[in-house]
């Protein structure tokens, strides 16, 4: 089952999208899907050292038993 946030962005996209249509019905093939990836896919862009040097693990979150 997808979300609705998922529905409501396909819905918004539908017209830019590779799809198929019989009457009000649209699904995606398999092919329609790789090309969507192809068309909206973004790698992440390398943080520069400079930021990531300075970068500090948080302490942990874990309660000890004696904690209330």
């Amino acid at each position: 089952m997808i979300s609705q946030k998922t529905v409501t962005w396909l819905r918004r996209h539908i017209k830019r999208l590779p799809h198929t249509k019989l009457g009000r019905v649209v699904y995606f093939t398999d092919d329609d899907l790789r090309r969507i990836d192809t068309l909206f896919h973004h790698e992440p862009a390398p943080a520069p050292a400079a930021v990531t040097g300075q970068l500090v693990p948080l302490p942990s979150r874990r309660r000890t038993a004696n904690a209330g």
